[in-house]
């Protein structure tokens, strides 16, 4: 609870690092990062289902947290703007063809999202920021360079959290299959019967996107 200032404290002792979130509303939160001795400011205004905040903390990974939370509110919010736009439409050829540049709109700005996620999780040297990206923000096909990334960048910062041991564990189950991995051996008889795997040929396949075949002929 808040003080008559508005102000309120938490504490307590943890010891290991710790995401979590903080509940302002029905659809308003914002995650901390905290580990142990943490200390952090924050100033906090709901607004509409938005959270309005500004932090100071000496773990530099709630900035970034922050700047996730203003980018995912500032998309839901065009997002938002678009549905409210299809909504008006009526069953018109014109109104056809303008929900055909709603559809474009919608999928521009989600590749633009997407891609800016990707990208920030990829420029992190450690810490649990590609981690939270991979659980929390819904990117679609992360692929094997960055659920690798993921896992390298927990475990080198908390090697003993249950984060780190959360993304190795979805990695081992998700990786074989995915884009950019390694397949696995394969094995094979020759016209004697006797088993060979590719490895034997000096052979090394990948695993490519269904139709990245097309790219060479066509």
């Amino acid at each position: 609870r808040t003080n008559e200032k508005g102000e309120f404290q938490i504490k307590g002792n943890t010891k290991d690092v710790l995401l979590c979130q903080l509940q302002m509303g029905p659809d308003a939160s914002i995650y901390l990062e905290i580990e142990k001795d943490s200390k952090i400011d924050l100033n906090l205004a709901v607004v509409g289902s938005f959270v309005d905040y500004t932090v100071k903390s000496s773990n530099k990974t709630n900035e970034t947290l922050q700047k996730l939370l203003l980018m995912n509110n500032s998309f839901t919010k065009e997002v938002r703007l678009l549905e409210s736009k299809a909504q008006q439409l009526t069953k018109a050829e014109t109104s056809a063809q303008e929900l055909s540049l709603l559809r474009q709109e919608y999928g521009r700005i989600s590749v633009e999202r997407e891609t800016y996620l990707k990208s920030l999780a990829m420029k992190q040297k450690g810490g649990l920021i590609p981690y939270f990206i991979l659980t929390f923000t819904g990117v679609e096909n992360p692929g094997y360079e960055l659920m690798r990334h993921a896992v390298d960048c927990a475990t080198k910062s908390f090697p003993n959290s249950k984060y780190s041991q959360m993304i190795s564990n979805r990695f081992k189950t998700e990786s074989a299959l995915m884009i950019g991995a390694e397949a696995p051996d394969i094995k094979l008889k020759n016209a004697s019967s006797k088993s060979h795997i590719d490895a034997d040929f000096g052979l090394a396949m990948t695993f490519e996107t269904p139709f990245a075949f097309m790219k060479n002929n066509t």
